[in-house]
């Protein structure tokens, strides 16, 4: 991919701002985590 298609496939995207009321509608309630013993007593 040159460097023009890449710019131009960048444009398919917005990177506009997002108020945090918006983000806190769609936040994560629970998290399923799947993990050995150690990395369990790691992330405590």
């Amino acid at each position: 991919m040159s460097l023009i298609e890449g710019l131009i496939e960048a444009q398919k995207y917005d990177f506009s701002d997002t108020s945090f009321s918006l983000l806190m509608q769609k936040r994560i309630r629970k998290v399923l985590l799947i993990c050995s013993n150690y990395d369990d007593y790691m992330l405590e």
